[in-house]
């Protein structure tokens, strides 16, 4: 036990040491950069609209189940989506930490057994996902509990709720992870297994949280007869994936504080399952990610030739950058996978529980063809027309913020080069050259990331009617905005970069550039839409002209941060060392 709990205390200090660190050394450094405390202030400050719906919807919540005795089937929603959102954002986390940190090497030789080395490390996954679960959960149960006027009772179950909540869905993902890589043990790419296997770890975790609830399989009235009993009796049916939540959930209804050491004890025995079949698997899939294979394939002149040739600069650094982008496991899923998970896990739930209406498949998509039929037959009224061509503007606005700003590619093109940042200095090309690559490399998967949901929304515009300038002035909008996001989160990732870490989890994940410039893009361009829906509706400006200023004035903004980032880049990067 001593030797775990000062493992732990290195690891958490280590990990909470290279937060905030920006591995810089300039001697302005003070004078021109914010304190950590400042930048976390900020942070919290653009967090609050989202708190404040988080704490409304607690609120609302309890006011629309109570009168039906139903109130504490919003409490296991809540709980059941934080443990799936441990559960999918933490399955990239635990293998980075476990598998591909650079202190791996260092522990494993030291008089340490594996159940330690576990330990100490889950629990620095946990203190993490405590915090990301608190952010979600914390703010709709204040909002619950003032709403109840809830008794002493139900904040202590609330606190340990908080506490507690994130470790079996850890459990699940760090044996699940355990497991897949002690089977890929003997894979030649590693690095490619670990992607992979990640990448389908993920959507097995969505798929099991869409059908682990049995209110889709049972009758309409069983479910009314067990909505009209009260007294929560649709409590339990999103417990068979988490079973601890049933006694968490009846513990913060006022059923007594009795269902808490249940709740304590089901945690403990899936803890204590969890390190004991851990310190069995770990040591034999973390000592195969050491082993390294080639192919020994020979290579003929030609193919010499062609691998020598002369390629243009910035072409190259821009195949660089996305080399390390794909090859490096933990970079892919942040950075470029995180594009395609999220907004799909808002998508596939609305179009099962669309298809959940009809008896058959079929059926769904003759229901889809006629309203899209008359859609289209709606289309021939030139008011529905405008009001065509202004979701198609919106949406694509809405979209590619939304998509965009999780594009973290930019956001840490410096940090991802941590202890390498020297070579920057030394390669045969200028700062600021070297920075329009690594614009470009962000992008691509920018681009690439809102392609396949602005085609879904120009195919639904083009049966409604929307007009031929609608849909091209959403495209140019989202082309638009993407490059200003992209110039922006590179700028904030140049000014402060985080060079100084262990693992490259911490450069991605751990990094306040990328939270801090995801906020303030949603901020800022939150306002912006705001104030297009004002002017709009205010004014009746037409569609189309207000959003032929509003894109012209997003371009000249544009260009104006895009010569800032070009000017931060030769003197920032210059004064770095």
């Amino acid at each position: 036990m001593r030797k775990y709990r000062k493992l732990t205390w290195i690891l958490l200090k280590c990990g909470m040491g290279n937060a905030m660190s920006t591995g810089s050394t300039g001697k302005k450094k003070k004078s021109r950069k914010l304190s950590g405390a400042a930048l976390w202030l900020l942070m919290l400050v653009c967090l609050l609209p989202l708190a404040y719906m988080m704490f409304q919807a607690g609120q609302s919540g309890y006011e629309m189940l109570a009168p039906l005795g139903q109130e504490g089937l919003l409490l296991e929603m809540a709980c059941f989506t934080g443990g799936m959102a441990t559960l999918i954002l933490g399955l990239p986390y635990i293998l980075s930490v476990f598998y591909m940190s650079g202190d791996v090497q260092t522990l494993l030789p030291l008089p340490l057994k594996p159940v330690q080395i576990v330990g100490a490390k889950f629990t620095v996954v946990w203190v993490y996902e405590t915090a990301t679960t608190a952010f979600l959960l914390l703010p709709l149960l204040i909002g619950y509990g003032t709403a109840a006027g809830a008794g002493i009772s139900f904040w202590i179950a609330s606190l340990a709720g908080l506490l507690l909540l994130p470790v079996v869905p850890m459990a699940y993902a760090a044996l699940i992870s355990m497991i897949f890589m002690r089977i890929g043990k003997g894979a030649k790419n590693k690095s490619l297994l670990t992607t992979l296997g990640t990448v389908f770890i993920l959507i097995i975790s969505m798929c099991v949280g869409m059908f682990s609830s049995q209110l889709e399989n049972m009758d309409q009235e069983g479910l009314v007869n067990l909505l009209t009993a009260g007294k929560n009796s649709l409590v339990g049916f999103l417990s068979k994936l988490f079973p601890n939540l049933r006694f968490l959930v009846k513990a913060m209804t006022g059923e007594g504080l009795a269902h808490l050491p249940l709740f304590f004890a089901v945690t403990a025995v899936i803890l204590v399952v969890f390190l004991f079949v851990a310190g069995k698997l770990y040591f034999g899939g973390v000592l195969s990610m050491s082993e390294t294979t080639s192919k020994r394939q020979k290579i003929t002149a030609s193919e010499s030739e062609k691998l020598v040739r002369r390629r243009s600069a910035m072409s190259t650094y821009v195949k660089k950058e996305l080399h390390l982008l794909f090859r490096t496991p933990i970079y892919l899923l942040n950075c470029v996978l995180i594009l395609l998970i999220w907004p799909a896990l808002f998508l596939v739930p609305v179009v099962i529980s669309m298809f959940a209406q009809f008896d058959s498949v079929s059926e769904g998509f003759a229901a889809m063809k006629g309203m899209l039929g008359a859609l289209s037959s709606a289309g021939a009224d030139p008011q529905a027309a405008a009001v065509a061509a202004l979701v198609v503007v919106a949406g694509s606005y809405g979209i590619t913020l939304f998509v965009g700003s999780m594009n973290l590619v930019c956001a840490t093109a410096i940090s991802r080069e941590g202890s390498g940042f020297i070579a920057m200095k030394y390669l045969p090309m200028s700062y600021r050259d070297q920075v329009k690559a690594k614009l470009l490399s962000g992008l691509l998967p920018g681009f690439v990331g809102t392609t396949g949901y602005l085609l879904i929304l120009l195919a639904i515009g083009v049966y409604w009617g929307v007009p031929l300038w609608a849909a091209a002035l959403g495209i140019l909008i989202s082309l638009v905005v993407n490059f200003g996001m992209n110039c922006f989160q590179l700028w904030r990732d140049v000014c402060r970069p985080k060079l100084v870490w262990a693992n490259e989890q911490q450069a991605v994940k751990q990094n306040f550039n990328s939270m801090l410039s995801m906020l303030v893009l949603w901020v800022l361009g939150g306002l912006i839409g705001v104030l297009f829906g004002w002017l709009y509706w205010k004014f009746e400006v037409p569609i189309g002209a207000l959003a032929g200023i509003f894109t012209a004035a997003l371009a000249a903004l544009d260009v104006l941060i895009y010569r800032i980032l070009l000017r931060s880049a030769d003197r920032r990067i210059a004064e770095y060392e």
